[in-house]
């Protein structure tokens, strides 16, 4: 049997650490999303979340966003400026 390759490794200590992050009592983002991408690091003050792009509320094509969100333990979510492009995507 083949050993994972660095990208599946890569992805799974990811997963690991979005895990562990979520596993905190994190609040919710001020903004309804899904089908958002998410990463996650301990820090030593605790989680630091970061989303972005996905999709609002009303879940169709109309509703992708740019927006992009950051968690730090004492300051909460903080918008940061959209990512860059003319449209919001999927993650």
């Amino acid at each position: 049997m083949r050993r994972p390759g660095a990208g599946v490794r890569l992805a799974l200590l990811l997963s690991l650490l979005a895990a562990g992050a979520a596993s905190a009592d994190l609040p919710p983002l001020p903004e309804a999303v899904t089908n958002n991408a998410v990463a996650a690091m301990q820090a030593p003050e605790g989680p630091v979340v970061l989303s972005a792009l996905g999709l609002g509320k009303g879940r169709t094509w109309k509703d992708t966003s740019s927006a992009a969100w950051l968690y730090r333990p004492g300051d909460g979510w903080r918008r940061l400026p959209d990512v860059p492009g003319p449209a919001g995507r999927l993650a």
